[in-house]
């Protein structure tokens, strides 16, 4: 479509910083946007400037720091988001996200790392029958050795408890096919991604770095 046009969104912010001691520092962000004109494909296959999209959040970040040896960084944020002109939820959009890392350093050498990703509140659209999607925590953790300044090597492992985790993917008539060909006799295939797309499961890696 030759005649599209930028997105447009416009948002607001309010952000306090406080220093509460020495050791822990946190800080709010209260936020609202109002997106116009996003491309949407159309009844005829065509994309338009069709769509709009409002909402308004928070956020809640923090940092400790209780020895000299362990740190704490996290934050946490919900966002509720709709369509202005039907009031209906955007779909697969997160209401509550939040993130935890914690770094341990043993030594001058070794530092122990875990970062936990939560993830909960993606609804389907309306016309979509499918089941709700599931929530997900995930944990990564890394283990790093530097006994120089010009080298360090880690163990990754993602995803430590091999969680099932999945990304929705859009309603699409497409997925009800096979159903179709078995009331027909007719064996089909999936087609598609009815049930979302699968991220990694647990994976593990060693990696090596080299600065000269």
């Amino acid at each position: 479509n030759p005649n599209i046009e930028p997105e447009n969104i416009t948002t607001s912010e309010m952000v306090f910083d406080l220093g509460l001691t020495d050791s822990l520092s946190s800080s709010i962000n209260i936020f609202h946007y109002q997106a116009e004109d996003l491309i949407s494909l159309d009844f005829n296959n065509v994309f338009q400037n069709i769509g709009e999209q409002e909402g308004h959040g928070v956020e809640l970040e923090a940092k400790w720091q209780p020895t000299a040896h362990l740190v704490f960084n996290g934050n946490i944020s919900y966002q509720d988001s709709d369509n202005p002109n039907t009031g209906e939820d955007i779909p697969m959009v997160p209401e509550l996200m939040a993130f935890l890392d914690t770094r341990y350093t043993v030594n001058d050498n070794w530092q122990i790392s875990m970062q936990n990703y939560l993830i909960t509140g993606r609804k389907r659209a309306t016309d979509d029958p499918r089941s709700d999607i599931d929530n997900y925590l995930k944990t990564d953790v890394n283990v790093t050795f530097a006994p120089f300044s010009h080298w360090y090597a880690q163990l990754v492992i993602k995803n430590v408890f091999d969680e099932s985790i999945k990304v929705p993917s859009p309603n699409s008539p497409l997925y009800g096919l096979s159903g179709l060909g078995n009331l027909l006799g007719i064996e089909l295939p999936n087609l598609g991604f009815p049930d979302d797309y699968p991220l990694e499961g647990r994976a593990i890696y060693l990696t090596g770095t080299l600065n000269f």
